[in-house]
């Protein structure tokens, strides 16, 4: 083998292994897994991680929303009017769809705006509503209850961010 051939032999092994390795992260194997997870990437301001645990379709949606104000704010709709209770401001419009959910995520979103009673809260119980559902139920410091929704989807366990944030 040539040295040519060696060095993109070993490039190839290495790109290999580094996307074996460094990757997105394996999907969440149960419903506390993902909470875990979540909770993490809220406290660590790391929006993509946290939108990662949101349901495909809580996703789709958002981003379908923020794609519309950012549309309606080029076409000269007042900034601030447009992005009211979003968390983002008129610079974020310029990011990936992707990044600017994550941004909304954890800057606006129901558990950021409570972020310090999930934080300090524990959880309580756990229920499963069949193989793919189940639901978390959370105690704050204060004595108040909430529950947490979880479906599984082919990426794993993440939030049903439509039925949690009805109990909100």
């Amino acid at each position: 083998m040539t040295l040519g051939r060696r060095w993109t032999a070993a490039v190839a092994a290495a790109a290999l292994l580094a996307s074996a390795c460094g990757g997105a992260p394996a999907p969440a194997a149960s419903a506390r897994e993902a909470w875990d997870r979540f909770m993490q990437a809220m406290v660590a301001g790391d929006g993509a991680a946290a939108a990662r645990l949101y349901d495909s379709d809580a996703r789709a949606a958002l981003v379908v929303s923020l794609r519309d104000r950012r549309e309606r704010v080029r076409r000269g709709d007042d900034a601030a009017q447009v992005l009211a209770g979003t968390g983002l401001a008129r610079e974020d419009l310029d990011l990936s769809d992707e990044a600017m959910a994550g941004l909304h995520l954890v800057r606006a979103s129901p558990v950021a705006g409570d972020l310090a009673w999930f934080r300090e809260s524990r959880v309580e119980s756990e229920h499963a509503s069949g193989a793919d559902e189940s639901e978390l139920e959370l105690r704050g410091s204060d004595g108040t209850a909430r529950r947490i929704w979880f479906l599984r989807e082919p990426g794993g366990w993440v939030l049903d961010s439509t039925r949690t944030h009805r109990g909100f």
